[in-house]
């Protein structure tokens, strides 16, 4: 789960997911990692401001200086997301990022962890 920490350069959007990505990617190996972010869906929709500024990133801005600004946060999420694409990417992205995904994640893994390991069963 990210850990939110604000800072001015990150005031909106997912805190600092790609750290923590990284650092259970290098402990535990990425088989042992879950993402649940949507990741390519944001691309997408920051891709598609770069193009056209829309939506405005300022009000105060021209047309052209909210697509420079919008392709600036475009090549910022790039830059920060590129380890996770990397490694495959998010294992659940867009529509498929909410709670109902989470808890099924979970219900699985519990029902993993109950199973038996006393001596009878391992025999």
């Amino acid at each position: 789960m990210p850990v939110r920490t604000d800072t001015p350069r990150r005031r909106y959007g997912i805190y600092n997911l790609e750290d923590v990505f990284e650092l259970c990617v290098r402990q535990l190996g990425r088989d042992n990692v879950i993402l649940v972010a949507p990741i390519e869906e944001i691309l997408a929709q920051r891709r598609r401001a770069a193009e056209t500024g829309l939506p405005v990133f300022s009000p105060n801005l021209s047309p052209e200086e909210n697509r420079r600004k919008n392709r600036e946060k475009l090549a910022e999420f790039e830059r920060r997301w590129a380890f996770i694409r990397a490694n495959g990417g998010a294992d659940y992205d867009g529509g498929r990022c909410n709670a109902e995904t989470v808890m099924a994640i979970l219900e699985v893994r519990m029902a993993s962890m109950r199973a038996c390991v006393c001596r009878m069963c391992r025999a």
